[in-house]
């Protein structure tokens, strides 16, 4: 049996601005087989490459 524990991390910030505390919460918080769910991809990250920095460090703590 799967057993699975829920967070909410929610920002009402321009992705433009470069303070983003929930999302470094959310990535602070994130462990080894952890899945970060995003409900928009577009508000995730400013560009691809702001985007592959975020994969990386989540990749970095095994997360997914």
């Amino acid at each position: 049996m799967l057993s699975y524990n829920v967070l909410e991390f929610g920002e009402q910030v321009s992705s433009v601005n470069s303070n983003r505390l929930e999302l470094e919460r959310a990535i602070d918080f994130d462990r080894e087989n952890d899945v970060l769910v995003v409900a928009r991809l577009d508000r995730l990250a400013r560009s691809v490459s702001d985007l592959c920095q975020i994969v990386t460090r989540l990749e970095a703590k095994q997360a997914r």
